[in-house]
């Protein structure tokens, strides 16, 4: 990857890491007894998306042609943020919840007869009895510090420990020059553009 686009996706990703890592007080808080529960979903949304977009920036997406062209091509990004396949931003599986609630929303129906659900809970999932957990839209166990969306988990914790190593890095990159000086001098002449 050349280093301009290289620089412009790493404070991509260190913007991105930073939305996750202000979420987490508001979802504290609104775990809290009392907290305010909008505020805390709002944050949640913000958690997963800021995460979603970290993983799609690093490992691409779309299409199974796509996401393997965008690996390669997106390996010195990871590289540069000392990013492997085993981090827990890999996954966009939550993400991916969140921004096709709608699709989610119409499956539900279609194929649910009785149309229960749950949606913006805050409790253990083994509170609930008799619904199955496909139908469970956001719910988040303060205990766990989980988010369950139909049949996935989604670890709060991991996602915002790792979001913090790799902004402290992305934010090392980004202070770097967005040029190679070396060849900012060779096309200026002699002497370094500005």
């Amino acid at each position: 990857m050349e280093l301009m686009p290289l620089r412009v996706f790493q404070r991509h990703v260190r913007d991105q890491c930073q939305y996750v890592l202000f979420s987490i007080a508001p979802i504290n808080a609104g775990l809290k007894s009392g907290g305010d529960k909008d505020a805390l979903w709002i944050a949640v949304q913000m958690f997963v998306t800021g995460a979603g977009n970290v993983s799609k920036a690093l490992w691409g997406c779309g299409n199974q042609a796509q996401r393997a062209k965008a690996y390669v091509e997106r390996q010195d990004l990871r590289d540069s943020l000392q990013v492997n396949d085993s981090s827990p931003l890999r996954d966009l599986a939550m993400r991916n919840h969140f921004e096709h609630f709608d699709e989610r929303i119409e499956k539900w129906w279609e194929e649910d007869s009785t149309h229960n659900m749950l949606d913006r809970s805050v409790f253990p999932p083994h509170m609930v009895q008799g619904l199955p957990s496909n139908w469970w839209f956001r719910v988040i166990d303060p205990s766990s510090m989980k988010i369950t969306f139909w049949d996935d988990e989604f670890s709060i914790q991991p996602i915002a420990d790792e979001c913090e190593r790799v902004f402290a890095i992305s934010n090392v990159e980004c202070a770097k020059p967005h040029w190679d000086p070396a060849e900012r001098r060779t096309r200026g002449g002699g002497q370094q553009q500005r």
